[in-house]
């Protein structure tokens, strides 16, 4: 309860920062569009990845995720909401509070192993461009949420090349008249916290 009244806080204070806090590791101009396609299980292991696309390539960057950040993605991308915010919903619902609005998710940098991301934030009347370092799990979870812009890095996009992982079994989707139906697989439903009961999961588009 402590460290989610202090989120407020700190977002906040980093919106306040100066332009350019936050320095990236590659020029702007450098950084690749992406989109983000969904959540997979490295091949061999348990371990969640959020997959990034380049369209026009269709080259494909796995970000490794923990189980809560993998939850949060696919609660996004499946449009499910909770009674209550959940932490990246109120991080989204502090920067919209503060007339910001997030522009665009980066993930610019791989360093021993860690992926280093950032928030772009346009800030005031100004539309001021203010950076915040981010883990890229967090970052990509509130843009599923607002529709950000994703940008990686060529390095962060070559390092995915020939990594091996295999898509949520029997992820079917099907989306008609304004609604979404998926099978209620086991990694779905732990994602979720869904009861483990047999059924699909249906949502609003």
């Amino acid at each position: 309860m402590f460290a989610r009244l202090l989120i407020p806080f700190v977002v906040a204070a980093a919106l306040s920062a100066p332009a350019g806090a936050r320095e990236l590791a590659v020029t702007p101009e450098s950084l690749i569009p992406v989109e983000l396609a969904t959540v997979a299980i490295l091949s061999g292991s348990d371990a969640p990845v959020v997959l990034l696309r380049e369209p026009t390539s269709g080259d494909v960057v796995p970000i490794f995720i923990g189980p809560p950040e993998a939850r949060a993605i696919l609660m996004a991308l499946h449009g499910v909401t909770t009674p209550r915010p959940m932490t990246h919903d109120l991080l989204q619902n502090v920067i919209d509070g503060l007339s910001a609005r997030l522009e665009s998710v980066v993930v610019d940098d791989l360093r021993d192993g860690t992926y280093h991301g950032a928030l772009e934030v346009r800030v005031g009347p100004e539309d001021r461009l203010v950076r915040i370092d981010a883990r890229p799990s967090d970052a990509l979870a509130l843009a599923a949420r607002s529709g950000a812009l994703i940008r990686v890095s060529p390095k962060v996009l070559q390092a995915g090349i020939g990594m091996e992982f295999e898509g949520l079994r029997n992820d079917q989707v099907v989306s008609a008249i304004g609604i979404t139906v998926v099978e209620a697989t086991d990694e779905l439903r732990d994602a979720l916290g869904l009861p483990d009961t047999p059924g699909v999961l249906v949502t609003n588009a």
